[in-house]
């Protein structure tokens, strides 16, 4: 009765907003449920949605107490033949907020509304997930790691099965067409709309696991079933809305923190920084919180195809070894005769590595037959669960992205000085940040400055940075790795001088191969334009040849290369740098660098990451 009452109540109330008799739009759910935000100058909330019709209020956008008065409103009619259009279905995350805390009995929306019944399972989700994609460099919107969330319907263990799940992804419209300069341009400057997507879970896995080979780490959230049931619903709600895209910020990391801030009480978007990197949501989630408890209850990982066959490999026998060797260089060879030859069998073991091996290659007649081969002869074997795989560490147990540091220099022609650095993301050859390539450097925004004498001058700023030697770096078999480099910036003309800037481009290509793991030696050749008032050739053809030991508690690297005038011939300059650094857990480390460009400089370097 009371109920009845209370809808009557609304019904008849001399204004609108008396039905929000209370300060319920003030609440942080309900700004969540908008993505409005307080802005101060001058104060208001604006939502960063930028559908119109998403809003029930004229200007919804801009006002939520409006757009709760409207809710109300719209919940309270009935429901009539066709549901699906009605304020309970379209918006179930704010029906049950509201319901939550105003008692109004609505009808449970995941039981009357049929397509928000059909997108969940029959009402069926018991859990959510998060899922943290390896970084992929060829393509330069992934090349940092991608987000997803997974909305489970079954037990939710750390593996792959009900790949029928709904699986979340936030991106950027039309970018994966572009390449590196357009998307980093249309990215900062918010060309693109971006907005929230809904597919099964096996396209994805299909995708990044089987298709592009990278890992993914599944973090099982610890949510109640109300929580579940709150996230998903809302998720249904942001199904059709649209926002800007911008590649520092609001980008994919950025959108799936502020919504899992619905339901897990702390900041997970970075409200220190002016960026957002992936990782940086799960170093939130896995940080400890007195107060709140712990946010994941469970993390794994789901491996490519062939870091599968990696980690296979590696636990393998000398002799089934051999025997994976020689069926890989000689795929025209029977594969009994193969065996015969090593004196092996055709076990379990190292067939189920040579399907993982088979599974990632490119398809040509030989890989074929020899794929169909290797699956016949295990087929003909009892099922085998096979060997565990040692877990590694995972992202939120690693180096966050982002570094500050200050070095103690001695420049024999300058003197000494200090430089003081700031890279906001994300790693390079030596850094111990998890879930990324290895053999690899990503950066932007990479700020040097350099203090000599009470003087401050700009030593660098690196705008964008991309090098992968190709190399997987866990001791499994490796062909030689496609190395390259490409990085755009400003910079001093060398070590002699703190005042003489000029602009760069480069790009350059070779080979990378490794030694033993952890170790690799790498070579490059490529082109580099210059300009700048000290330059007396604008092109120049350049050289490196380096190498990169990466440690358990820390690493050494070591490059020397020169820079070539392509129409001054006499415009020849050598160079040589490197870094020997030792880690003090995952937040800090030192190191030594050196560097000789027309004068030598020696550093001791103190870095700080978060």
């Amino acid at each position: 009765m009371g109920r009845v009452l209370l809808v009557i109540a609304m019904l008849f109330a001399s204004s609108p907003a008396a039905w929000a008799s209370t300060e319920l739009w003030q609440h942080q759910q309900w700004l969540k449920l908008g993505r409005w935000e307080k802005k101060r100058l001058p104060a208001r909330y604006v939502s960063n949605i930028i559908t119109e019709d998403f809003f029930l209020a004229e200007d919804g956008r801009r006002a939520p107490e409006a757009e709760l008065d409207a809710t109300l409103a719209g919940l309270v009619g009935p429901l009539g033949p066709e549901p699906d259009g009605h304020a309970l279905c379209r918006y179930p995350g704010r029906a049950l907020f509201l319901d939550r805390e105003m008692q109004l009995g609505l009808p449970d929306p995941f039981a009357v509304c049929p397509e928000l019944r059909a997108w969940s399972g029959n009402g069926s989700l018991d859990g959510v997930s998060v899922l943290f994609v390896a970084g992929y460099f060829a393509n330069p919107g992934s090349a940092f790691g991608h987000l997803l969330l997974r909305l489970h319907t079954g037990e939710g263990n750390v593996d792959v099965q009900d790949v029928l799940d709904n699986a979340i992804n936030y991106g950027a419209r039309q970018s994966e067409e572009d390449g590196m300069i357009p998307y980093i341009y249309r990215g900062l400057t918010g060309r693109y709309q971006s907005t929230y997507s809904t597919l099964d879970f096996y396209h994805h896995n299909e995708r990044f696991r089987e298709e592009q080979l990278r890992d993914i780490w599944q973090y099982r959230l610890d949510l109640s079933d109300g929580e579940v049931r709150l996230l998903s619903a809302h998720i249904w709600e942001l199904l059709r809305t649209e926002n800007r895209y911008y590649f520092l910020l609001q980008n994919c990391g950025y959108r799936i923190a502020e919504l899992l801030e619905l339901v897990i009480d702390r900041d997970l978007v970075p409200h220190n920084k002016f960026w957002a990197a992936p990782v940086d949501v799960f170093h939130a989630l896995g940080a400890e919180d007195p107060d709140a408890g712990p946010a994941i209850s469970a993390a794994g990982r789901l491996p490519s195809r062939e870091t599968a066959y990696r980690d296979g490999y590696r636990l393998l026998g000398r002799r089934d070894r051999r025997l994976v060797d020689a069926a890989t260089s000689a795929p025209d060879k029977p594969l009994r005769d193969v065996a015969e030859e090593q004196g092996a069998e055709l076990s379990a073991a190292p067939l189920n590595v040579l399907v993982d091996y088979y599974a990632f290659q490119e398809a040509a007649p030989t890989v074929e037959a020899r794929k169909a081969e290797v699956l016949a002869a295990r087929f003909q074997l009892p099922p085998d669960a096979g060997d565990d795989i040692p877990q590694p560490v995972p992202p939120h147990e690693g180096q966050p992205p982002s570094m500050l540091s200050v070095t103690v220099l001695s420049n024999d022609e300058l003197g000494e000085g200090i430089e003081l650095r700031a890279r906001p993301a994300y790693f390079d050859f030596l850094s111990a940040t998890e879930g990324t390539a290895a053999y690899a450097e990503l950066s932007m925004a990479d700020l040097r400055l350099v203090l000599r004498e009470d003087n401050l001058h700009l030593r660098q700023l690196e705008i964008v940075r991309v090098a992968s030697l190709g190399l997987a770096g866990d001791g499994a078999p490796n062909r030689p790795g496609l190395a390259f480099r490409t990085q755009i910036g400003v910079e001093t003309l060398d070590l002699t001088c703190d005042s003489c800037l000029l602009g760069y481009a480069e790009a350059s290509f070779g080979e990378a191969v490794e030694l033993m793991p952890g170790l690799a030696v790498y070579g490059l050749a490529g082109g580099r334009l210059e300009g700048g008032d000290q330059i007396t050739d604008s092109f120049s053809a350049t050289a490196a040849l380096g190498t990169v030991f990466r440690g358990k508690h820390g690493g050494i690297w070591l490059e020397a290369g020169f820079q070539q005038g392509i129409i001054d011939t006499d415009a020849n300059e050598p160079y040589v740098e490197g870094e020997i650094r030792l880690r003090k857990g995952v937040q800090s480390d030192f190191g030594l660098t050196v560097r000789h460009e027309g004068a030598t400089e020696i550093g001791l370097a103190f870095r700080r990451y978060w």
